[in-house]
Order: structure tokens, then C-alpha cells, then sequence
């Protein structure tokens, strides 16, 4: 508005380009700066949240067996899903375009680092697999609904290697020789960590498809 005005003036009018370029950098920096400890907040509460997982989630007695079965998710999962439901949304509602997309992107890849890490502390059974299993596909179901085509996250695998993992505590030795067999040399001994988490990790058949890596 105040630019045509200024026309004759070239002076003045350098004046309010160099103050309006200014003015919109600095909010751009905080705006940055808020949406970083935006998503680093969100995840440091994801942490707080899957610590609360409890250590027989995952190992469920022979009586609750029909109670673990019927469950669709761990208490712990779908307080992480809600979790991150209510910041996803307010997000869209803040933010569109690569922006929308960046901050979805920066979200989803925490997750994914905080997941593995969070399957690596506990004994899974073969019914505490069916859980796992269960409770990342929640998480899957999620990240699926946000716009993340072509973004970091996706170029970085996305939650294929989380997907995976799932299928490591319910599979025999045979097949689990062969899904690490498939695998690339960096990933098997990725994969390699979980298998060791399995409540059978100590059996004759576990232990020779390890010490056959």
C-alpha cells in the first residue's frame, strides 16, 4: 500500500523495501523457531508417553491370553495416537503446503526413531508380538493420513523397517532365517537387535538361525 506512494521518492521507497524484507525475515525466524521446539516437544512427550508401557504388555500370562488377542492396542499406543492426532491437526490448521509437510515430516520421523527404540526394551512373546503388531499399525495408520508424499520421511523409508519388525516376534525360525537371509548386511543387523527380544531368543531354533549370521 505504501510502496506506490513512495514511487517518486527512490530513497524512501529503498527505505520500506529494506524494513518490510526485515520485518518478514525476523518472523520467519521465530516462526521457525517455534515450530522446531514444537516438534521437539511433541517428541520428547511421545517418550514420556511409551515410557509408561508396562513390561508384561508385551508378555501377557496363559490366562489373559484371550484378553491380549482381543485388544486392538496397548493403553500406551492409542495415548501416543491420540497424542499425536490432536498435533497433527492443529498443525493442518496452522500450516499448509511444504510447510504442513516439513513439520509432519520432522514429526514422523521422530516417531519412527522413538518406536524402534522403545521395541528394543522389552521380551516380546509370541502373543506380545500379535500386539506389536497391532499397536504399529496404529502408528502406521496415522502417519498414512498426513501429506507426506516426496517429503524427507518418505525418501528415508518411512515406516517400512518399523512394519517389518512386527512380523520378527510371530514368525517360526525358518522363515525368520529367510526374512534375514533377504536382507541387506546393515539392516540384518539391525533387524538382528529384536530378534534377540524374542521370549524364544534362547531356543535351539533362534539360536541357529543367529549363529548362522
Amino acid at each position: 500500500m505504501l510502496l506506490p506512494l513512495a514511487s517518486p521518492n527512490l530513497t524512501i521507497r529503498r527505505d520500506i523495501e529494506k524494513a518490510s524484507t526485515t520485518t518478514i525475515s525476523n518472523l520467519e525466524s521465530k516462526i521457525s523457531l517455534i515450530l522446531n521446539r514444537t516438534v521437539d516437544t511433541s517428541l520428547f512427550w511421545i517418550q514420556k508417553l511409551l515410557a509408561q508401557q508396562k513390561k508384561p504388555d508385551f508378555r501377557p500370562k496363559e490366562e489373559e491370553f484371550e484378553r491380549a488377542v482381543e485388544m486392538l492396542q496397548t493403553p500406551t499406543c492409542l495415548s501416543v495416537y491420540t497424542f499425536l492426532n490432536k498435533v497433527s491437526t492443529s498443525a493442518a490448521a496452522s500450516l499448509d503446503g511444504a510447510n504442513l509437510t516439513l513439520f509432519l515430516s520432522d514429526l514422523a520421523i521422530g516417531l519412527r526413531f522413538a518406536v524402534l527404540e522403545h521395541f528394543r526394551k522389552f521380551t516380546i512373546s509370541l502373543t506380545g508380538g500379535l500386539l506389536v503388531s497391532k499397536d504399529i499399525t496404529k502408528y502406521v495408520e496415522l502417519v498414512r493420513s498426513w501429506p507426506l508424499t516426496d517429503s524427507e520421511f518418505e525418501k528415508s523409508g518411512g515406516l517400512t523397517t518399523v512394519s517389518e519388525i512386527a512380523n520378527l516376534f510371530v514368525i517360526g525360525p525358518e522363515a525368520l532365517r529367510e526374512r534375514l537371509k533377504n536382507a541387506k548386511a546393515e539392516e540384518r543387523e539391525e533387524l538382528r537387535k529384536f530378534v534377540e527380544k524374542r521370549e524364544d531368543a534362547g531356543s535351539v531354533g533362534v539360536q541357529a538361525v543367529l549363529n548362522s549370521l
